[in-house]
């Protein structure tokens, strides 16, 4: 989870960068807790991601995809974080991946102006 949100806040601002606007609360501290006492269900509750907190986990994917790209690749995107299996998982960062990889090729296609370029094979 720690590793999805940290890439997901990076393609935001890396997008932001490039003058996209994306608004996304992302969460990277995530814990495993390993020592708990899984037998209660109070403890259980307290060790468990909430549904709120998983809906905001696929909707920052969802909103960096809505500003700025939309490929084939969307369709697999889980429509709700119930049931998750590792197929689901999997396409979620996958998404994040062909996101990177669009934003890179749309930033070697930039055309740069200086001074001694700007006009240059113009009109005149």
């Amino acid at each position: 989870m720690n590793r999805v949100e940290k890439a997901t806040r990076y393609i935001a601002d890396e997008l932001i960068k490039c003058g996209y606007f994306i608004s996304i609360t992302t969460k990277s501290n995530w814990k495993e807790d390993k020592e708990s006492n899984y037998t209660s269900s109070e403890n259980r509750k307290l060790n468990w991601n909430t549904k709120e907190q998983m809906n905001r986990y696929l909707n920052n994917i969802k909103v960096c995809i809505s500003q700025f790209a939309v490929s084939k690749e969307v369709e697999n995107l889980p429509t709700s974080m119930d049931y998750l299996d590792y197929i689901g998982a999997n396409n979620i960062e996958k998404n994040l991946v062909n996101i990177e990889f669009l934003k890179e090729n749309m930033k070697s296609t930039y055309r740069y102006a200086n001074t001694v370029y700007a006009g240059e094979g113009g009109l005149w």
